[in-house]
């Protein structure tokens, strides 16, 4: 039986797609980004490139020491690790650090935070 309503691929009909739509929006935008392990997406003298770079090149390399990164005493005459408001050290995506390159895990984490977003808005 028939009810006049046109039928469509499961696919097409779901909301699946417009997720899908929204990664692959996010792919063409920040393509030059994923395919590349030396680009990070800011400039260098902006807050990702100065300051946020090095500190997690620092936390990558205590926590793959063994060690948690308490204090660090590469900035000034030492700041605090852990407690620190801009230390991501227990943000979910942060193992994405211990995994690719340190520049290279910016980008992707900046990629997957857009989709996200994308996703949960919609």
């Amino acid at each position: 039986m028939s009810d006049g309503k046109p039928k469509y691929f499961f696919f097409f009909n779901s909301n699946i797609s417009y997720i899908l739509i929204i990664i692959l929006l996010n792919i063409i935008f920040f393509f030059n980004f994923l395919i590349s392990t030396h680009l990070i997406i800011s400039n260098p003298t902006t807050d990702i490139g100065s300051y946020f770079y090095s500190w997690r090149v620092f936390k990558c390399n205590a926590i793959k020491s063994g060690a948690l990164p308490l204090w660090n005493p590469y900035t000034f005459t030492g700041t605090v690790g852990c407690a620190s408001a801009q230390n991501d050290l227990f943000y979910p995506l942060s193992f994405l650090y211990l995994i690719f390159p340190t520049g290279y895990a910016i980008n992707l984490n900046i990629f997957i935070c857009f989709c996200l977003a994308g996703i949960f808005m919609f």
